[in-house]
């Protein structure tokens, strides 16, 4: 049997039961991925060990991003996180709405964006026994609240089963051929799409005169296969202002 990873965090008291708001982090809540900020980060600090993070993957992306985690420190507060996805969590709230974080990324990254945040009632998030995406996500949300009795905002892909699964879809800054994707659902309550990268942010991100570096962060994108999907432009700018 999986072993699903739930941060320990005291819950809010709520004024009465409602359909709990559930909500994706990377790519939906965050324009980037942590599993990429935390391997550009261990690739800027140890250039040398730049082959760790593949020899890692070959274990399972759980152990990848359990070892990124304890490897790595990341500014949760510097993260880029999305202001109308923030907007769109502050109005559920004041509906009085349980809010729930449900993310892949490793558990002690969760729980330190929840606590900097200090909007979430729970945090659900990846262990070392089970990477918590896809079906895995999508199965413990059923477990927990029922079937269709939850919203989800998410962004990608692995998110159709946990769309289907649930009340209401809220779709966030869609990957390509998601939102085509999402045509079949009956339940989308709203798409979400954020500012595209500005091209002069772009440029300042790959700093020409550090090329050797700037091929460095490549290594986790590809580690993720996620190389040339939308995220790839927030981790980099996310990387340039981490070293600004």
């Amino acid at each position: 049997m999986k072993v699903f990873q739930r941060a320990t965090r005291p819950l809010k008291q709520l004024k009465a039961p409602s359909r709990p708001f559930v909500v994706d982090l990377d790519g939906t809540l965050l324009r980037s991925d942590l599993l990429f900020e935390c391997a550009m980060a261990f690739v800027r600090r140890q250039p040398w060990r730049w082959i760790q993070p593949l020899v890692w993957l070959c274990r399972g992306k759980a152990f990848l991003k359990e070892q990124l985690a304890k490897a790595t420190v990341i500014d949760v507060t510097l993260l880029p996180y999305d202001p109308d996805v923030l907007a769109m969590i502050e109005a559920q709230r004041k509906e009085g709405r349980k809010i729930v974080l449900a993310t892949a990324s490793h558990h002690s990254l969760a729980l330190r964006v929840a606590e900097h945040l200090k909007v979430f009632d729970d945090v659900l998030a990846t262990s070392l026994e089970c990477n918590l995406s896809g079906t895995h996500k999508r199965d413990l949300l059923v477990t927990l609240y029922g079937e269709r009795g939850f919203d989800y905002a998410g962004n990608a892909f692995e998110d159709l089963s946990i769309w289907r699964a649930a009340e209401r879809a809220y779709v966030v800054n869609p990957l390509p051929g998601v939102e085509h994707a999402t045509k079949s659902l009956v339940n989308v309550e709203q798409v979400v799409r954020a500012g595209a990268t500005n091209l002069r942010d772009w440029y300042k991100a790959f700093r020409i005169h550090q090329w050797a570096k700037n091929t460095l962060i490549f290594v986790p994108l590809l580690a993720a296969h996620q190389l040339g999907t939308p995220l790839l432009g927030d981790s980099v700018i996310s990387e340039y202002r981490s070293d600004r």
